[in-house]
């Protein structure tokens, strides 16, 4: 078909206009795509401009985090600092700043002097107070901003604040950084486990590891929500059944409790302060600066490396007789008082770390030790005895010369502490010479005389039958004829204080008794008094103890025995006393008088002439003390096939004091006596008592407090007497009652059947252990207080280290005074010491036991040294202190070869000691400067739910009390289950467990920031109550876990004894009970894992970038855990290197290198 022209154009135009229409489109389109891509190029530059702001915000709080680095090390780097928070500022007004950091400068410092402030190094935060000076936590922060905010922490009070510092570009501000430092060392540590807690199927040894060191932080204890709200940890989970162990082992982060349950979700804002996942304790010196000395390593080493090392031994003194070895001292002082003592070169010296070593070596039975030729026949260790362990008695060694003359000839070893063996360097000899005086190097071990009964009974021997009256004859009635003896029968108490068996083959205990002057009236119409003064005139008795039907006697752990006589023997008496109670044998006196009769003469010593007396005639007996009273004890046993007796004058109650009965001299009257009726048995009259008080008596001092019942000198002693009377006159041991009273009958109650004591010498234990003989390997300095002869004399305490007691003695800002006395126109020196304040300072910052010992539980000995290391080194074996471990990136082959030399056999290298700190950690030390009481709570309650292994039955067998709350103990072995005053451990209630929480933080608050770890032990020398005892006794006494123990002695109670300090001597009388709680048995178990200052900090740093144009802000976080390392920032010093080697510059100003440990970045809901 033909298309019109107009029909053609029409199409035509139709086109045109379709074009017009797509052109139009496509113009819209490309329009559109021009305006999107510039939109998106617009905003890709917003986005890179945001992208630089974020990342200049991160470089930024990447630099804060490096400068809390820089001042860190500054700061934190060197040895000699300690560490803590702003809750240690007394009146802190600034809740937002109470958690910084504080890190204080103690080097220098004098621990002899009273005490002063250290200087503060800085707080490890950013910012300035607002007039630009230094800052303070109680300054107002300039430009403040919140680091730990809502997102971190539950309570307003938890957050904190710090300053930001300005960041400058040309002049103008580009962004700001700040950060705040954490310490992490002040919490506990919730991921940590006791690996020896299930040793149910193993072995005793092992179960026992959990009581003797804190190998975990109970966080059981620990309350969810605000202090003491909400439910406890333990009340959601049980972290220590297998599978919450295993779930809080695996834990990187606090946070992360609340995966575990989420009921736990709140711990981590609740107890961000007061929790971490993080820390290890290097272990350094804080007092000195350098690494600690491992005594583990020490102890065990050969005895030739350590008698050629001069710290122990060759840079002492010599000895004499005793071989080519030299000793050498704890401790050496010569800061002595006004007066001073005599000699211009005094010197007190503290123990013999031979002795210390030798105490540590007493669990090893077959000690090559022991086999020195100066030594000859010294007893073994310990050896197991059915379950338990049993050990032979000895003397000290030194010890005396067998005629017991301190200037006698020095043989083999054995002589005699001169007047003043304190601070006394030399004594003269019987050849005129000066010889070294010096101290114990073993300690006696052996029974205790406890208690010497005389008991004095009358009876009569007929010599003539009365004749009946004759009324026949007339004649009258002829008496009855009697001979009147007394008999003197002694009894003796001995006590074995030990937690193991003792065995010895005899023992003498030799008495220089009292003058019993008797006078006898015989009444018939007139009275006629026939006085007896010579009876037991300072006679020398020798009681020799040994075991009923002979052989070897063994006392069981604490056991108190009755030694008596069993035959009748006429005076002078030396005798036999046998283990068992014979009421009527004894010693007969045949009382010398005047025949008033036509009898012959009974006269066995052609001196004295027996009295008789009628059967009629009444008798009135008197009775007063003389001159002196004084025993001691001698050890018998089998040397080589001959008896060798040493001298052991630990037993020793008076050396040359006078005992009076009655003290006024006053004649008493002792029983009026009817002559006739006399022949059944002995009448008794009379007992001569002389014992150890009890807690029930009267007027005791503190017992083991200030009272040491084993020490080897009672010379001197708390006694009623002037200070100028000293060695004269009248003196009555404070501890020791002696009497002279009547008896009615043999059932009296004066007269015990079987040996007791504790609460009351009568009716009180049987058995009462109150020290320690190693059965195992050491792991806390505080084992030291059962150390004997640590101090000299019997008023000094028995448990001097770990405790820290005012001296009754010594002003308490003191540690020394000597006191000078005239006797006999001579005159004597007596210098007193805070033994407990000059051990403590010499151990705790020093020393430590690395435990580093073959396991006796996993079958090993001294032969399996190198087997031992090589699988510690390796992770095969843990320590039986696990909280000990390798450090991460120490080389095992290294260690082994620092352990053992490079010979690789099983002999200890002689250098080893003082290295293998470098490879060492302690897996969450805790810093004693926390404030936190939550974390007080889980480190007290370190031992909860553990199994705890006793003696039981008084036999020396073991049993176990299974799952203890909270339990403390004096002794790695108790004597009996919890609870028991006198004879077992004691187990805390949670509440106690708080409230001794609360009352420490009190006291770190009172005298923070401890300036090292024996500043913590000690108390101060200061006039206040600091000066009175240690931090943590503090503590203890503030609250009401001993109350238990009532019986107090106060200051009226001491009114007439020579105590210059009666304030210092005020206290429970029991307070040396085993069921009291004291300093040292925290210690005993807390002491391993403590320290004074953090290694692990937590560093938060905040950055931010600034729009120069439009002030936009954009923010950034971050977190990193930094640790500090045993080498030096120059590593020209080897870790071991102290600040006296010198070292090099930089290292003497930052100390150890810090390095990064963790990093991460944090969203500001995390803040």
């Amino acid at each position: 078909m033909k298309v019109s022209p107009k029909d053609a154009l029409l199409a035509k135009s139709r086109r045109r206009g379709f074009a017009l229409i797509v052109a139009l489109a496509l113009m819209s389109f490309i329009f559109l795509l021009i305006m999107s891509l510039t939109t998106l190029v617009r905003l890709e530059s917003q986005v890179s401009a945001t992208s630089v702001e974020i990342s200049r915000a991160q470089q930024n709080a990447l630099f804060g985090l490096r400068a809390a680095i820089g001042q860190l090390q500054e700061m934190a780097g060197p040895d000699q600092r300690v560490t803590g928070t702003a809750g240690l500022v007394e009146g802190l007004s600034q809740p937002l700043h109470a958690n910084w950091t504080g890190v204080w400068d103690v080097s220098g410092l004098n621990p002899h002097a009273a005490f002063t402030e250290p200087a503060v190094a800085g707080w490890l935060v950013s910012g300035t107070s607002t007039s630009g000076g230094s800052l303070e936590p109680g300054s107002t922060v300039k430009d403040p901003i919140l680091l730990v905010g809502e997102g971190s922490v539950a309570e307003p009070d938890d957050q904190v604040q710090a300053g930001r510092v300005a960041i400058s570009s040309e002049g103008e501000e580009t962004g700001h950084f700040a950060y705040w430092v954490a310490d992490e060392g002040v919490k506990a540590k919730v991921n940590l486990n006791d690996p020896h807690r299930r040793a149910s199927s193993g072995t005793n040894e092992e179960k026992r590891y959990s009581l003797m060191s804190a190998q975990r932080f109970g966080v059981e204890n620990i309350s969810t929500e605000a202090s003491g709200g909400g439910k406890k940890i333990g009340e959601i989970i049980t972290p220590t059944d297998e599978t919450s162990e295993a779930e809080l082992l695996r834990l990187a982060s606090v946070n992360q409790l609340g995966v575990i349950n989420s009921e736990l979700d709140p711990v981590r804002k609740y107890r961000f302060h007061d929790l971490t996942t993080y820390g290890k304790g290097l272990l350094t010196n804080t007092a000195q600066g350098g690494l600690k000395k491992d005594l583990s390593l020490a102890f065990e080493m050969d005895l030739s490396d350590f008698n050629a090392n001069d710290a122990f031994a060759a840079a002492g003194e010599s000895v004499p007789n005793l071989s080519a070895h030299r000793v050498n001292y704890l401790f050496a002082f010569d800061d002595f008082g006004s007066p001073r003592p005599a000699a211009s070169d005094a010197l007190a010296r503290g123990p013999t770390w031979h002795l210390l070593r030798n105490y540590y070596r007493l669990y090893k039975n077959d000690d090559p030790d022991r086999n020195q030729s100066y030594k000859t026949g010294h007893p073994r260790g310990v050896e197991s005895s059915g379950s338990g362990y049993k050990i032979e008695a000895r003397p000290y060694f030194p010890n005396p010369p067998n005629n017991g003359s301190k200037t006698g000839s020095v043989t083999e070893g054995y002589y005699f502490a001169g007047s003043d063996p304190v601070a006394r360097a030399q004594y003269t000899n019987k050849s005129g010479a000066n010889v070294d005086l010096a101290r114990e190097t073993d300690m006696p071990i052996n029974p205790i005389v406890l208690r010497e009964q005389f008991i004095l009974s009358l009876e009569t021997v007929l010599e003539q039958e009365a004749v009946a009256a004759n009324e026949e004859t007339g004649t009258p009635r002829i008496p009855a004829k009697y001979r009147l003896n007394m008999k003197i029968a002694p009894r003796i108490s001995i006590w074995n204080p030990y937690n193991v068996k003792l065995e010895f083959d005899s023992m003498v205990v030799n008495l220089v008794h009292t003058t019993i002057k008797t006078s006898i009236n015989v009444e018939k119409g007139t009275n006629r008094e026939y006085e007896l003064s010579n009876m037991l005139n300072g006679q020398n008795i020798s009681l020799i103890l040994t075991a009923a039907g002979g052989g070897k006697t063994t006392l069981e752990p604490g056991e108190i025995v009755i030694y008596a006589m069993s035959e009748n023997t006429y005076m002078p008496a030396s005798g036999t006393l046998e283990s068992a109670c014979h009421p009527y044998g004894g010693p007969i006196a045949e009382l010398p008088g005047i025949l008033f009769d036509e009898l012959d003469l009974d006269d066995k010593d052609n001196n004295n002439h027996v009295l008789i007396v009628e059967d009629d005639e009444n008798i009135l007996i008197s009775g007063e003390t003389g001159t002196f009273m004084q025993s001691f004890i001698r050890l018998g046993r089998s040397v080589g096939g001959s008896d060798e007796i040493r001298d052991v004058h630990a037993g020793r109650l008076k050396a040359s004091n006078v005992i009076t009965w009655p003290p006024d001299g006053t004649a008493v009257t002792l029983m009026d006596l009817d002559a006739d009726g006399l022949l059944a048995v002995p009448l008794p009259i009379a007992v001569m008592d002389t014992y150890l008080k009890p807690a029930s008596d009267n007027e005791p001092v503190q017992f083991l407090t200030h009272y040491n019942p084993r020490a080897s000198h009672f010379r001197r002693s708390t006694g009623v007497m002037e200070e100028e009377d000293l060695g004269e006159g009248p003196v009555n041991p404070g501890n020791w009652s002696f009497s002279l009273g009547e008896l009615s009958s043999w059932n009296d109650g004066s007269i015990p059947t079987a040996g007791s004591w504790g609460d009351d010498n009568e009716t009180g234990h049987t058995h009462v252990v109150l020290f320690e003989i190693p059965t195992l390997p050491m792991q806390s300095l505080a084992g030291f207080q059962h150390v004997n002869n640590v101090t000299h004399y019997a008023q000094q305490p028995a448990y001097p280290i770990g405790n820290s007691y005012a001296n009754p003695y010594i002003d308490r800002e003191s540690l020394s005074r000597t006191i000078s006395a005239t006797n006999s126109g001579k005159t004597e020196h007596y210098t007193q010491l805070d033994w407990s304040y000059l051990s403590n300072e010499a151990l705790w910052d020093e020393y430590y036991f690395s435990t580093l010992v073959p396991r006796a539980d996993l079958g090993m000995d001294d032969s399996d040294w190198n087997a031992f290391v090589t699988g510690f080194a390796n992770g095969t074996y843990g320590l039986s202190n696990s909280r000990i471990r390798l450090l991460p990136g120490a080389a095992p082959a290294d260690f082994v070869e620092t352990v053992l030399g490079s010979s690789g056999g099983n002999d200890i290298d002689a250098d080893a000691y003082e290295q293998v700190a470098a490879s060492l950690a302690v897996d969450g030390a805790f810093n004693v400067n926390s404030t936190s009481v939550e974390a007080w709570k889980a480190l007290l309650s370190a031992t909860n739910g553990i199994d705890v292994s006793y003696l039981s039955g008084g036999g020396g067998s073991q049993s176990t009390a299974s799952s203890q709350d909270n339990p403390y103990s004096r002794l790695s072995l108790p004597n009996d289950r919890a609870d028991r005053p006198w004879t077992g451990f004691r187990a805390l209630t949670e509440a106690q467990i708080e409230d001794l929480a609360e009352k420490i933080v009190e006291q770190v608050k009172l005298r923070g920031p401890f300036v090292s770890m024996a500043d913590f032990v000690n108390r101060r020398l200061a006039d206040d109550d600091t000066g009175l005892k240690g931090a943590l006794q503090a503590a203890i006494d503030e609250t009401t876990i001993n109350n238990d123990f009532s019986s107090k002695v106060n200051s009226s109670d001491l009114s007439s004894y020579n105590i210059p300090f009666v304030d210092h001597a005020v206290g429970p009388i029991e307070s040396g009970a085993t069921g009291y709680l004291r300093q040292a048995d925290l210690l005993q178990t807390l002491g391993p894992v403590l320290s004074a200052r953090s290694d692990t900090f937590t560093i938060r740093a905040y950055g931010d970038s600034v729009n120069p144009v439009t002030g936009a802000e954009v923010r950034a976080w971050c977190e990193a855990v930094v640790q500090r390392t045993p080498q030096y920032v120059d590593n020209s010093n080897r870790p071991e290197d102290t600040p006296g080697t010198p070292l090099s510059a930089d290292n003497e100003r930052f100390g150890r290198r810090f390095e990064v440990v963790s990093f991460r970045w944090l969203g500001e809901d995390q803040i």
